[in-house]
């Protein structure tokens, strides 16, 4: 009995060996050209320090950059309300000096109307008053009507 030691290949003949050896080549050469391509975005590999450098310059101008637009976008939300606050306080300035502009309106009407009142009061107290004269014949028709009703009653 013969003993038979098994290659490594298991029985594998030279061309099926040859094939997966180049199709493992290929794939290797596959696989390195797709990580080293571009996806699109930006993302090249760097090929030397000076290009690290750069890149790593532009992303801190990048951060720089989106930091100061977040500054610019708070002081613009500050300013609009600032600007919804003087809204507000000129809207009140309106109506206080709408108030105020009432306030004389209404004002100007009371005097307007004491000054008639007054008017009144002084042409009613003219007529009310009457002179001596009219007051002393006033009471000798009364004095006189008086006695003929006396005379009369005898």
């Amino acid at each position: 009995m013969t003993k038979t030691v098994k290659s490594w290949h298991y029985g594998m003949s030279a061309a099926g060996l040859l094939l997966l050896l180049i199709l493992t080549a290929l794939w290797m050469i596959f696989a390195s050209s797709a990580i080293a391509q571009n996806t699109g975005e930006g993302d090249e590999i760097c090929r030397s320090v000076e290009d690290a450098q750069a890149e790593t310059q532009r992303l801190k101008e990048c951060e720089l950059d989106r930091r100061e637009i977040d500054l610019l976008k708070s002081q613009i939300e500050n300013l609009k309300e600032k600007i919804t606050l003087k809204d507000q306080e000129s809207l009140i300035k309106d109506k206080m000096l709408q108030v105020k502009d009432e306030m004389i309106a209404n004002q100007q009407r009371n005097f307007d109307q004491m000054k008639e009142i007054a008017d009144r009061a002084i042409k009613l107290s003219e007529q009310g008053k009457r002179s001596t004269v009219q007051e002393i014949l006033e009471w000798v028709i009364r004095i006189g009507l008086f006695a003929a009703g006396v005379f009369a009653a005898k």
